[in-house]
């Protein structure tokens, strides 16, 4: 996604994922827009108001998935207005220049994270259920049909705190948000939590599993990266960060190598994994514009999505050197981003428009505790619930008694 255009590339071949139609775009689950002000003559005002209004189209999560059961490639686009899109391609057919979403899902609050997951069927003889599960403004997570725009399931809830990143791996669900956890449920029957991954003290910003392991990675405002088992619900590794706040992580299929990006710093850090035990840093390497994104292809390869003249580059792991490969798929990216004069965001990090505030912290919220007040984190509120526990257990078996 770029901005607020999608493509999809096959053997240097660019096919854009079409934005719904605005018959689809209904404003009661579209974006939400501020209110002018009534006197025409406040020129000066109006234009504010105008230009704090997001486009409604802009990305905020994309996913592609191919399943074994069908020779299809299935791709998820949320945007701003509320809309998730879901695009099919047949891998038998020549790609064209564009394509139209075959179903679009009205949700209740933008989709900041997407990944696709197959349900498997209670007849053996039937194929599974391929969903889109979403994670949301509130918490929610949610599994999309591909192909009926009025069948969406709830699958659990973050108590309304913000959901950062999901993925789907090995029967398990991970959900991580701006409470400093990692859930981990039991996937399809998520109503089991099997527990949590703990240790981080801010907001994570985001979160990647490793393919062939049950090894996760993620990053906090707390400047560090964490490695760990979330089968066993272990911290593995950490690694503490100097350039700033980190927005991304990507780890290797295999789980050897984790990539961080980083707000406002076009350094991008290598490290270690040395067979899943810790964090050490193995090489960094320098991009040209500001780092946004970034997708492991392979083991030794990975797509990082970046800032305008590049968009995206291809870069190989070779030892503790990095090589950078300008492949056909990065060219023929690079070709379409620059021949429509794409305008990048200089950061993937939402602000509060009044205080300038990350809206990850909760000192931006206008309800509940504040960040440095923690209630529920604090000793003396443990010690008087359990007090008042021994009481109502005091109490009642004074009635049994009687």
């Amino acid at each position: 996604g770029l901005n607020d255009c999608a493509f999809v590339v096959r053997d240097a071949a660019v096919c854009e994922l079409l934005a719904p139609p605005q018959s689809d775009q209904s404003p009661s689950n579209g974006a939400s827009m501020a209110k002018l002000p009534n006197d025409n003559n406040d020129k000066a005002t109006k234009q504010k108001h105008e230009t704090n209004i997001p486009n409604p189209n802009q990305i905020q999560a994309v996913a592609i998935a191919s399943f074994s059961d069908n020779n299809q490639v299935w791709c998820a686009v949320s945007r701003y207005n509320k809309t998730l899109s879901i695009y099919r391609i047949a891998t038998s057919e020549t790609l064209s220049a564009s394509i139209s979403p075959m179903t679009v899902h009205k949700t209740v609050k933008r989709v900041l994270c997407l990944a696709f997951a197959s349900v498997p069927s209670e007849n053996s003889s039937s194929p599974p259920l391929h969903v889109v599960i979403s994670g949301d403004l509130i918490g929610d997570a949610t599994a999309h049909s591909l192909s009926d725009a009025s069948r969406s399931r709830v699958l659990l809830g973050h108590t309304a705190s913000m959901l950062t990143g999901l993925n789907v791996a090995n029967h398990h669900l991970l959900t991580c948000d701006r409470d400093e956890k990692i859930r981990v449920s039991s996937f399809p029957q998520t109503f089991v939590i099997e527990g949590y991954l703990l240790g981080h003290e801010a907001f994570i910003t985001s979160m990647d599993v490793a393919r062939h392991f049950c090894v996760c990675v993620s990053c906090s405002g707390d400047a560090t990266v964490r490695l760990w088992n979330y089968k066993d619900y272990q911290e593995l590794g950490r690694f503490h960060t100097t350039r700033g706040l980190a927005t991304r992580v990507a780890i290797s299929p295999s789980g050897h190598h984790v990539v961080v990006l980083y707000d406002q710093s076009r350094t991008v850090d290598v490290l270690t994994t040395n067979g899943g035990t810790c964090l050490e840093l193995l090489t960094s390497f320098e991009c040209k514009s500001q780092p946004l994104s970034v997708k492991f292809v392979s083991d030794e390869c990975m797509l990082v999505l970046k800032g305008e003249a590049e968009y995206m580059v291809e870069v190989k792991l070779d030892k503790k050197s990095t090589l950078f490969n300008d492949s056909r798929t990065v060219l023929a990216i690079r070709q379409v981003a620059c021949s429509r004069n794409i305008v990048m965001p200089t950061s993937i990090l939402e602000t509060d428009e009044r205080t300038g505030q990350l809206k990850l912290e909760k000192e931006a919220e206008s309800r509940g505790a504040k960040a440095d007040v923690l209630p529920w984190m604090k000793s003396d509120r443990i010690q008087t619930a359990k007090e008042a526990s021994k009481r109502r257990d005091k109490r009642r078996r004074k009635n049994d008694d009687f």
